[in-house]
């Protein structure tokens, strides 16, 4: 809805401030379980963008100490931008799994709708004020969600990443300190 969504505005612009003083994400660490968590967000955003099939794949039970809403904001910037960059009626795919070095990774991929992105365009992908494209047909953001995203992911001492290919666009999310639970 609108509101929601300008809620997020005025939140992404406060963490910007907190990030550029130097004061970094604030987070409320909880005992968090990523697969309800991101099958929660996949609905969510799913609903947002009925033109994709965005599918889970290879969703682990990971748990760890996290902040769920960060991590939620993480995974809906990154399907957002999946969709709004991916290949029209294409496919997004979110996956969840866990590392023998105690770590998670969340993976969302979409299809490309051009050609893959530049070196270029991966290096600046993650400042502020930037977005994925320079087309003024592509996108409508401001460039915040993916810097936000990133600092959350520097919050939690974690990272991410992102790679283009011919095959498609993916991002890497790496939370430490997960648990797989069976």
């Amino acid at each position: 809805s609108f509101t929601k969504r300008l809620a997020r505005i005025v939140d992404h612009v406060v963490d910007l401030t907190r990030a550029r003083l130097g004061g970094g994400i604030p987070l409320a660490r909880s005992h968090t379980r990523l697969a309800p968590l991101v099958t929660y967000v996949v609905h969510e955003v799913a609903a947002a963008h009925p033109q994709h099939q965005i599918v889970l794949v290879d969703v682990a039970d990971v748990r760890g100490i996290w902040d769920e809403d960060r991590i939620a904001q993480v995974v809906r910037a990154l399907l957002t931008n999946a969709a709004q960059y991916g290949r029209e009626r294409g496919t997004v795919g979110v996956g969840v799994k866990s590392h023998t070095d105690g770590a998670a990774t969340i993976t969302v991929h979409n299809e490309l709708q051009g050609i893959p992105l530049s070196a270029a365009a991966i290096a600046t992908m993650f400042d502020a004020y930037r977005r994925g494209s320079d087309d003024p047909h592509i996108g409508t953001g401001i460039g915040l969600s993916l810097f936000l995203a990133q600092q959350i992911m520097r919050a939690h001492h974690g990272s991410i990443s992102v790679e283009s290919s011919p095959v498609g666009t993916a991002f890497h999310v790496v939370l430490p300190d997960a648990v797989v639970t069976s």
